[in-house]
C-alpha cells in the first residue's frame, strides 16, 4: 500500500475521523502525510489540537510544499519531519518545524550527535524512533531526545538471576484463580483479604461502578455475591494488574486494559467459538512480561493458567492468539493485516474499529493506578 493510500484509508476510518480525541486519550496523534496530500488534499477539518502532521522523508521539498507548510503552521498545527535524514534540502523548512524524528537504527551515534550539533538554535523537540534496548533509551535521553518510540517500551528488561517478589507472585496466583472455569470464591477471598490495599480497591471500584445503585457495598463477601462471577474475574484482573505494574509506566497497564477489553469484545462476536473470559485474560496478560521484567514462559510456569491462554501468549497459536494479533495490528497501524484477520474472525473492519474505540473508552474510565 502506498503512503497516500495508507493515510487516506487511516483517515477514512470512523474511529479516527469522528473520535480522534478518544482514540488518543487526550494525546496528539502522529499522522503521516505525503507532499501531494499536504498541497492538494489536506483535510482541514482535523483539529490542530489533536494531531501532529508528519512530513514523510520521501516528500518532495518543493516551494509549493513549503508554502503550504507555512499556512499549516499559521493555522496552529504541530509539524514534524518523519525519519529525518538531515538532508540540507529541509533546512528552509526548519523555522516551521516543531518535532524532528530520527530513526536511530539508520545512523550511528556519532553521526546523530553531529547532526544534532549542526541544527539551528531553535527549540526543536527530538524524537528517537526504533528504540529497542534500555541502553539506547538512556543514551538518547542524555543526547537531548525527549520523545521515544520503539518495541523496547513493551518488552521486558531481563535481569539475570532476578526472581519474582512474593507479593507479585501472589497477585499472579490471584489472576490465575480468576481464570479457572470454576471460580473458587473462598480461595479468591483469602488471597484478597491478605492484601488490605487490594481489598480496599476492589470495594471502592464496585461502589463507584454501575453495580452499586442504591445500596453501598460494605464487605468483600457482599461485593463478590453482588457483582457475579463474570465481572468479578474482570475486576480482579484489573486490580491485580494495577498492583503488578506499580513500578512501571502507566501506559503498559493502559495497553493491557485496552487489549483485554478488545479481545473480550471480539470473542463475544465469535458466537461461542472463543471463551470471553479466556480472551479477556489473554489480552490482560499480554504485557505482563514487560511489567515484571521476566520471560513470559517463566511467568506462566509459576501459575496454573489455562493451556489455551499459555499457548496464545507463548506460541501465538489458536483463536485467542488471533484476537491478540488483531489488536496489535491496530496498535501498530498495520491496516491491511488487521482487515484480513478481522475477516478470518468473522468481523468487518468497521466493527473491528468500533470495538477498538469502545475498548479505549472502557479503559479510559478505569483510573486504577491513581486510586
Amino acid at each position: 500500500m502506498c503512503d497516500e493510500t495508507a493515510t487516506s484509508k487511516l483517515l477514512s476510518q470512523n474511529h479516527l475521523t469522528q473520535d480522534l480525541d478518544e482514540v488518543t486519550q487526550g494525546k496528539k496523534a502522529f499522522i503521516n502525510f505525503t507532499s501531494e496530500t499536504l498541497i492538494e488534499r489536506f483535510p482541514r477539518s482535523l483539529d490542530p489540537k489533536l494531531i501532529v502532521i508528519e512530513i514523510l522523508e520521501r516528500a518532495d521539498a518543493s516551494a509549493k510544499l513549503l508554502f503550504n507548510i507555512k499556512k499549516l503552521k499559521q493555522q496552529g498545527y504541530t509539524l514534524a519531519l518523519d525519519d529525518h535524514d538531515f538532508d540540507p534540502k529541509w533546512q528552509r523548512f526548519y523555522p516551521y518545524i516543531d518535532i524532528i524524528k530520527v530513526d536511530i537504527q539508520d545512523f550511528n551515534v556519532l553521526q546523530i550527535a553531529k547532526f544534532i550539533k549542526n541544527l539551528p538554535q531553535q527549540n526543536f523537540t527530538l524524537l528517537a524512533e526504533r528504540i529497542e534496548t534500555h541502553e539506547e533509551f538512556e543514551r538518547f535521553k542524555m543526547m537531548g531526545f525527549s520523545l521515544f518510540q520503539g518495541f523496547y517500551f513493551s518488552k521486558p528488561e531481563l535481569v539475570k538471576g532476578k526472581d519474582l517478589a512474593s507479593n507479585k507472585l501472589s497477585l499472579l496466583q490471584l489472576l490465575a484463580s480468576a481464570s479457572q472455569p470454576d471460580i473458587n470464591i473462598k480461595d479468591i477471598s483469602q488471597i484478597v483479604e491478605r492484601d488490605v490495599a487490594l481489598s480496599y480497591k476492589l470495594l471502592r471500584f464496585v461502589n463507584s461502578s454501575g453495580f452499586a445503585h442504591q445500596q453501598k457495598i460494605s464487605s468483600l463477601k457482599q461485593a463478590l455475591a453482588y457483582i457475579g462471577e463474570t465481572e468479578l474475574r474482570k475486576f480482579i484482573s484489573l486490580l491485580a494488574m494495577a498492583d503488578l505494574n506499580d513500578d512501571k509506566s502507566n501506559e503498559l497497564l493502559n495497553m493491557s486494559m485496552i487489549r483485554a477489553r478488545f479481545c473480550d469484545l471480539v470473542a463475544q462476536k465469535s458466537q461461542g467459538k472463543v471463551s470471553t473470559q479466556s480472551a479477556f485474560l489473554t489480552g490482560m496478560f499480554s504485557l505482563v512480561d514487560a511489567m515484571l521484567d521476566q520471560k513470559m514462559d517463566s511467568i506462566l510456569a509459576k501459575i496454573p493458567i489455562l493451556d489455551e491462554i499459555k499457548s496464545a501468549l507463548t506460541e501465538r497459536k489458536g483463536r485467542l492468539a488471533a484476537c491478540l494479533h488483531l489488536t496489535q495490528h491496530i496498535e501498530q497501524g498495520h491496516w491491511e493485516q488487521a482487515e484480513a484477520l478481522s475477516i478470518k474472525l468473522g468481523l468487518n473492519m468497521q466493527t473491528t474499529n468500533e470495538i477498538f474505540l469502545a475498548s479505549i473508552k472502557w479503559a479510559d474510565t478505569l483510573q486504577l493506578q491513581q486510586e
